[in-house]
């Protein structure tokens, strides 16, 4: 796929309710972006059964950034891959916070760019669920 969508599920160590909230949003994943997907005019169509990249282990350095609730948090990913009508060149990080412990966030990315991002053994120990 040329376009991948990151939704990323991250808490902090010790937080009490940030696991069950990443499973969750794992449980209404494929509901929740098809609802999405329909209400955006420049997705043409997603694979819809995202494989789960990440599964609470260490958030990838180069999706911290600026962003300092990362510095010291556990992230679930999920990769989703889409087709874009019109094709954007520079994607942008976008992230919801949703408790003080917890975030759920989006990041839109090329294709050849996930191994950037994730390296390959964070793919071989998350599997596809």
């Amino acid at each position: 796929y040329e376009n991948l969508l990151l939704i990323i599920c991250s808490h902090s160590n010790d937080s009490l309710r940030g696991p069950q909230f990443c499973e969750y949003v794992e449980s209404s994943l494929k509901e929740k972006l098809q609802n999405e997907i329909e209400k955006l005019g420049d997705v043409e169509y997603m694979h819809i059964n995202p494989l789960k990249w990440l599964d609470s282990e260490n958030c990838p350095e180069k999706l911290k950034g600026k962003n300092e609730k990362l510095e010291a948090s556990l992230c679930t990913i999920w990769v989703a891959a889409n087709y874009q009508k019109n094709s954007k060149e520079d994607f942008e990080m976008e992230t919801k916070e949703v408790s003080n412990d917890f975030v759920l966030g989006f990041k839109y990315l090329k294709g050849n760019e996930l191994e950037n991002i994730i390296p390959k053994s964070g793919k071989d120990k998350g599997g596809d669920k």
